[in-house]
């Protein structure tokens, strides 16, 4: 169980007018919820006990996990207003464009670590 509880399976996180949800894309129906970022990762952590447990019991076998590859280089096409203003963050903060997006891309991802 732990091997599949660590495995790379991609998991995705996000944030609703009811708190945090929480979901592993290749296991349909399986996913957590809470008031926190937190509290829906530890959510999900037993949903995903729960849910291997049910597909055993079931006679199914469990996904592989997706086969992600990131390089780091993501092609980005923003309106040029927009490009302004991440120019004006990126300038008032004193870092470089690609490290203002990288740090409020991250900063909206809860970590999944």
């Amino acid at each position: 169980m732990q091997e599949l509880l660590h495995a790379p399976y991609a998991r995705v996180f996000y944030q609703d007018a009811n708190g945090y949800g929480a979901k592993v894309l290749e296991w349909p129906g399986c996913y957590g919820a809470g008031p926190t970022a937190q509290a829906a990762m530890d959510d999900l952590e037993q949903a995903m006990v729960l849910w291997v447990e049910a597909e055993r019991d079931a006679g199914r076998d469990i996904p592989q996990p997706f086969a992600v590859k990131a390089t780091g280089r993501i092609s980005l096409r923003v309106a040029p207003t927009v490009h302004a203003r991440f120019l004006t963050s990126a300038a008032a903060e004193g870092i470089s464009l690609n490290r203002w997006i990288e740090k409020s891309a991250s900063a909206a991802i809860p970590d999944q670590e």
